[in-house]
């Protein structure tokens, strides 16, 4: 397990210290999580990215994305941001 940037898209949250991230899943199709703001680097409405950790399992590579329940899911390795 290592840490990683991970790229996303960046929209306001329900309250105004939260914000919705859209990451993109590896087989290209994307899903949306609540995040606080201080998790996030970008504006609203904007490309930004994540702190997540990340692993591989199953010959795919899994991220755990920094929401309530630190959710995890397969991601597109192009979306990580280089150490």
């Amino acid at each position: 397990m290592e840490h990683r940037r991970l790229r996303c898209r960046v929209t306001r949250g329900m309250f105004s210290d939260e914000r919705v991230i859209e990451v993109r899943r590896y087989n290209g199709e994307t899903e949306s999580h609540f995040v606080s703001q201080d998790a996030v680097r970008g504006d609203i409405n904007s490309e930004g990215d994540i702190d997540v950790v990340v692993y591989q399992k199953n010959g795919a590579m899994w991220a755990v994305i920094p929401t309530e329940y630190s959710e995890v899911v397969p991601i597109d390795t192009q979306d990580l941001i280089p150490a």
